[in-house]
């Protein structure tokens, strides 16, 4: 245990954790080996000891593979090692080796390739754990070792070689091979260091009786079995059986298990029986377990324990008590017994539980659970409500019979969020049918074979055990561990996808401009030395903001801001002379900064304003004489373009960068961050994460679907800075610019050797050097002492340092500069000088353009087989040679993914905020009316988040009008359906979703908004191809109709009320004919917002809907009917049309278009209100008390509640105290069909609405 350091007797804990001053910090900080991996040998022990790394290394390469997971399927990196690509291989060899894979080699590796990847595994491992080596440095620097296991995705793989080509394409690799090896074998010591406290405790226990042969022969076999585990859950089946071996040692093996203090064992019916020696009675009744499971043939799952199932001869001799079971069980009746039959059940317990917790009997079932399991998904009442065909649960909503071992991916998260949301419902479980082949295999192993009347006597009650043991304990155990399982390893996936969605993020070069004049050869270098200048561009969030422009110079440093009230506002107000003055402004700040590159921030509402703005601008640079110079002369233009801005924009609140740019404005702050991020993504993203953890912000980005739902915070942060490791290891720091510009110095804490506790005194280190730069990677060593040679080795080939020698300004690593010398020199044809001078000489004239060619027609494989030789010194350095003579070509090349432009598809997202999940053809969605073209013959209408619709004539009404302002009006709030796009005949597609314009086709005829149709697209979207999904409700699903339909119903009154209502011949299935009494009897056990369509007391012209606002509180919602169709006196009995309801303006063609347009939003805010948090229950006079009471408890406190007012029905009451009076004050809010209306404003959600009645309520309420 470390001592305390200094710090610990100056500071307060938490000071000294969020500073890294702890003495295990200091031991870290101090030690020569990797920060990292330091670090996780403290979580981890042991991790970093030598070990039997061939076993470990069997192991991994099959969890890889997917042996011992619920799925049976290779993992993420096993598929990669299958069907994953190889540098140089071409697509044929790819063809050829799928082929292979499918007919010649099983789906495996054939056993050569194998051997080589467990080869490569081993020595990984070693390396790694003995010698002290990141993942990162092994990848890149020595890549030749590794090869087998450099399989990765198809984009990342070098292209194919061809004829004489030399020039490699080189790309950034993400290692998920070698990140998978990595990973297991933390999990591979987790196994080790629990199956070793298993075993430290059994042999406490064989020292304690060590006299009890029986006892010792058990807790041996134990030990066998432990040593032999493969998997947590076969170490878990013997931790089992050691509970109920053991009294004492069981509190121990709970703290071994858990590595904390001991914890009393739950007392079980089991206990309780073997206190009572019903134990002694199973066992001369009974055969041993391990005999049944020798009987199930259950080996093959302990094949390495060599004579676990060695029983002896007398315990393989069949066990058939001389007595009855009464007769035996009268020997227990002084045990606390009321009778035989007691003891006789007491037995069934005991012989259950121990068949049930022997390591082969769970291992047998196990195996078979997996197997044959299945599982339902189903929704909830609420799942129904909210979960429709759009959602991003939708796949998993109803699924039927779905075999547990084909959930793939991140399925099994999805159903576990929807399960913590209650939104759905899982079960998994075995048919019936295999339930009872189970059952009948193992009382085949368990009963007496003998035939005579006590035998079957004796055979009833083994049966009996055998059910509890399979249907009571076996099954719903290995069901609850297989759930448990399926969790892990989805999460395992989602953890791959979280690193995906990072990787995709950090692996884009910087935004570079297009040159003019430039040669090819000569772009790199150009490029390399120009100072890219950047201004960046943050829209207003809303009209009292304003939109920030921020300039950065060459390095990304702050030069000038400039702030505008107007410019860049859709629907902008202000004078025209303000607009002007600032587009003037905006075309003086660009013209004097000169950018390459005019950075917008793609999101909200006004970032495509501010885009078109800013083109307008600098496109009339090239109009106007006087703003021509304002180009940069390495380019024709100033570009224009959307920047991702989910990572800058938490620049304005999170804390890691307030250091280095505190005194700025939140939205100033923001804009910096944007222009870096165009300039280096890894070195903006590196500054949101804190050292010593608590990176909240970082947490927050976006990187996959449901990684709130499967991943930690810790685990999200985790999954950026592997993304972070390998980008930065492959792309390298300045480190010269690290010492004057702050922002880029934190991506030296992911370089491999160095952390946030070993880079303060590196970066200390360096500033004491005479100008604070390095002039080469040795001084770091050698001079500056900054690091020890092991973490230097580490992290050399990422340091870069500029206008030094020109090795240490490449990737070339200094164990490889022996190398690069030879090369040089058989290159140049010349002896170098090992004196410094002249080698210095020779090698810049190597690393100069002009003299490729002689680089080029090197045989660089002839050198490789010389340095494979003994006499070359054994090393495989065919990639590194390779890559050395691409690094003279272009030192410290950008190898990263191309910079592109935002695509439409995420520029509409960003802007608008609107997904897959939230608007698709098909979807449903609410909108509003803004105004109707006559001209065009539309209706033009706006969704919430801003995107624009357009309803044609035809798809406004299925029934004929004349105007389109018969059938909507200006302001109205209606339901519509994405439309589908069309295709013409030219093949292009048209209508639909224009993400260019921000604009969507609707359709709000009845006949569209229908149920059937909803049905069609379900249909189509998910039944045709989702395996195991079912359209139909599944048996005991709660519909919405069928909780409709079952609700309890009141007796009728004893004194029947006489009809005040005339029935109606209304065909529809929420209309009943009752009177207003009877409606709230039928709604009175119902929930908050059921509702009744019913006759009206006011004639048949009008209908009237019964909604139950709360217990004992209705609303009568009138509904007007116009024109009756048909003639007759029943005519008048029939639906009139259109339909308006109480004060609306608003007409709907039938009952179905009302209750989806108005009924059922209604009904959705009324149920929201009763569900928030600030709803309070009761009368308005017991609301008033309440609020009182709280008032007297705490004077200074001002309370209010939410409430509905039983004085005004259809309403809802805002009851607060506001002053020290105590009187109670009340505001009504109307339910609409688009929101809450309060105080003549309509607000959206509950939140929104109490938030303006906080800052307002002090104002007058204008009744």
């Amino acid at each position: 245990t470390p001592t305390k350091s200094w710090a610990e007797f100056a500071f307060e804990p938490s000071v000294i954790k969020a500073q890294m001053l702890t003495a295990t910090d200091d031991e870290i900080r101090n030690a020569d080996w990797p920060e990292r991996l330091s670090i996780e040998n403290v979580q981890v022990p042991n991790l970093n000891t030598p070990r039997d790394f061939a076993e470990e290394a069997t192991w991994i390469y099959d969890r890889v593979m997917g042996v011992g997971s619920i799925r049976g399927i290779p993992t993420e990196a096993g598929e990669l090692l299958l069907r994953g690509k190889m540098d140089y291989e071409s697509d044929e060899v790819m063809e050829m080796r799928s082929y292979q894979l499918q007919n010649e080699w099983g789906g495996q590796l054939p056993d050569t390739e194998r051997q080589n990847v467990l080869i490569c595994i081993e020595w990984f491992l070693k390396m790694v754990r003995t010698q002290g080596y990141e993942l990162e440095y092994l990848a890149t620097n020595m890549r030749d070792d590794l090869h087998p296991l450099l399989r990765g995705k198809p984009e990342e793989a070098r292209p194919p070689l061809v004829g004489d080509q030399v020039i490699i394409q080189r790309k950034t690799r993400s290692f998920d091979v070698l990140q998978a090896v990595y990973d297991w074998d933390i999990a591979y010591v987790k196994l080790q260091n629990r199956k070793q406290k298993a075993i430290e405790t059994l042999n406490k226990e064989l020292e304690a009786h060590s006299n009890d042969q029986q006892s010792v022969a058990t807790l041996m076999r134990l030990q066998k079995l432990i040593a032999s585990s493969k998997y947590d859950e076969n170490v878990q089946d013997v931790e089992s059986k050691m509970q109920l071996l053991l009294k004492d040692g069981a509190a121990a093996l709970d703290a071994n298990s858990t590595g904390g203090s001991r914890r009393p064992r739950r007392r079980t019916a089991y206990d309780m029986h073997v206190s009572r020696d019903v134990l002694e009675l199973f066992k001369i009744s009974s055969p041993a377990p391990e005999k049944v499971a020798m009987a199930l043939d259950t080996t093959f799952a302990w094949g390495e324990a060599e004579g676990v199932y060695d029983v002896e001869d007398d315990a393989m001799t069949e066990i058939l008590p001389d007595a009855s079971p009464e007769e035996l069980a009268k020997h227990y009746l002084d045990q606390g017994y009321e009778d035989e039959e007691d003891v006789i059940k007491a037995l069934i317990e005991v012989s259950a539980t121990e068949l049930a917790n022997d390591p082969g009997i769970r291992q047998w079932v196990r195996f078979h659970y997996r197997q044959y399991a299945q599982s339902t998904t189903k929704p909830t009442l609420l799942g129904n409500e909210q979960i429709d065909t759009f959602h991003p649960l939708a796949a998993v909503k109803r699924t039927l019979n779905k075999p547990l071992c084909h959930f793939t991916d991140i399925e099994f998260s999805m159903i576990a969020e929807g399960v913590r949301k209650g939104l759905l419902e899982f079960d998994a479980f075995l048919p019936e049918q295999e339930v009872e082949r189970l059952v009948q295999n193992l009382s085949n192993a368990y009963c007496s074979e003998n035939v005579s009347e006590k035998a079957e006597q004796w055979n009833t009650i083994r049966r009996k055990v055998v059910e509890d043991a399979i249907k009571k304990k076996l099954v719903p155990q290995i069901a609850r561990e297989a759930t448990a399982q399926l969790v892990l390893e989805s999460k395992r996936s989602m953890a791959i996808a979280a690193f995906n969605g990072a990787w995709r993020m950090l692996n884009k070069k910087s935004w570079t401009p297009q040159l003019i004049g430039v040669k090819e050869e000569d772009v790199h270098s150009t490029l390399k030395h120009l100072e890219v200048r950047i201004i960046s561009a943050v829209p207003a969030s809303d009209q009292e903001t304003p939109t920030t422009l921020v300039s950065l110079d060459g390095s990304g440093q702050l030069v000038d801001f400039l702030e505008l009230t107007s410019f860049g506002k859709s629907g902008r107000g202000g004078s025209y002379g303000t607009q002007q003055e600032e587009q003037r402004k905006v075309a003086e700040f660009i013209s004097n900064h000169r950018p390459h590159l005019v950075a917008v921030a793609a999101s909200g509402e006004n970032a495509k304003t501010l885009k078109e703005e800013l083109d307008r601008v600098t496109g009339g640079f090239l109009e106007k004489d006087g703003f021509v110079k304002s180009i940069p002369e390495e380019v024709s233009a100033i570009e224009v373009e959307f920047i991702n801005d989910s990572v800058a924009s938490l620049y304005e609140t999170a804390s890691a960068p307030v250091k280095e740019m505190g005194e700025l404005q939140a939205t100033i702050r923001h804009a910096v961050a944007l222009g870096r991020f165009a300039r280096d993504p890894a070195a903006v993203v590196a500054n949101l994460l804190q050292p010593s953890g608590g990176s909240h912000e970082a947490a927050t980005i976006s990187l996959c679907p449901f990684q709130d739902a499967a991943l930690s915070r810790e685990e999200r942060v985790s999954c950026i800075e592997r993304a972070l490791r390998c980008c930065i290891n492959q792309t390298g720091v300045d480190v010269n610019a690290t010492m004057s510009h702050q922002w880029i110095a934190r991506s030296l804490e992911h370089v491999a050797g160095l952390g946030p506790r070993k880079l303060v005194p590196f970066l200390t280190a360096i500033r004491k050097v005479d100008g604070g730069a390095l002039d080469n990677r040795e001084e770091i060593l050698t001079e500056l002492h900054a690091v020890e040679e092991r973490v230097y080795e580490n992290a050399a080939s990422a340091i870069n340092i500029t206008d030094g020698n020109v090795l240490d300004g490449s990737r070339i690593h200094p164990k490889h500069y022996d190398k690069a010398i030879a090369i040089a020199s058989n290159a140049l044809d010349i002896q170098i000088d090992e004196s410094g001078v002249g080698r210095e000489r020779a090698l810049e004239r190597c690393f100069d353009p002009r003299e490729w060619p002689k680089l080029s027609v090197l045989m660089l494989e002839d050198y490789a087989n010389y340095l494979s030789t003994p006499e070359g010194g054994g090393v495989n350095a065919l990639e590194i040679l390779r890559d050395i003579r691409m690094e003279m070509r272009k030192p410290f090349e950008d190898v990263r993914s191309e910079w592109t432009r935002l695509s439409s598809d995420e520029i509409f997202t960003a802007v608008t905020g609107e997904t897959v999940h939230t608007l698709q053809a098909g979807k449903l969605i609410t909108c509003t009316v803004k105004r109707i073209d006559a001209r065009a013959n539309c209706v033009i209408v706006q969704l919430d988040s801003g995107v624009t619709g357009v309803i044609e004539r035809q798809d406004v009404s299925d029934s004929p009008f004349d105007r389109l302002d018969d059938k909507v009006h200006v302001g109205q709030v209606i339901t519509a359906r994405v439309k589908a796009p069309e295709t013409t005949a030219y093949g292009q597609q048209v209508k639909g979703i224009d993400l260019e314009n921000l604009k969507v086709w609707l359709t709000c005829r009845g006949s569209h908004l229908s149920e059937d149709e909803s049905r069609r697209w379900e249909e189509h979207v998910l039944a045709t191809t989702t395996p195991y999904y079912s359209l139909d409700p599944l048996p005991g699903e709660k519909t919405i109709a069928a909780a409709r339909a079952s609700k309890p119903k009141k007796k009728p009154n004893q004194v029947k009320h006489e009809k005040s209502y005339i029935a109606r011949t209304i065909d529809h299935p929420l209309f009943k004919n009752c009177s207003h009494v009877e409606a709230t009897a039928e709604l009175a056990d119902g929930d908050v917002a059921d509702f009744v369509i019913r006759p009206s007391s006011k004639g048949v012209k009008n209908l009237s809907c019964t909604i139950k606002m709360f217990d004992d509180v209705y609303w009568h919602m009138d509904i007007r009917e116009g024109k009756k169709p048909g003639t007759g006196g029943t005519a008048n009995l029939r639906l009139g049309t259109p339909l308006m309801i109480d004060t609306s303006k608003e007409k709907y063609e039938d009952l179905d278009e009302a209750v989806a347009r108005h009924i059922e939003p209604v009904a959705g805010f009324l149920r929201d209100a009763v569900m928030h948090r600030k709803f309070l229950g009761g009368r308005d006079h017991e609301v008033d008390e309440h609020l009182q009471e709280c008032f007297r408890k705490n004077r200074n406190q001002r309370p209010y509640a939410l409430s509905v007012s039983d004085k005004h029905h259809g309403y809802l009451c805002i009851s607060y105290i506001m002053s020290a009076s105590g009187n109670v004050h009340h505001e009504y809010v109307e339910v609409r069909p688009i929101g809450y209306y309060y105080r003549k404003m309509e607000f959206p959600t509950v939140d929104r609405m109490l938030a303006h009645f906080k800052v307002n309520c002090n104002k007058p309420v204008d009744r």
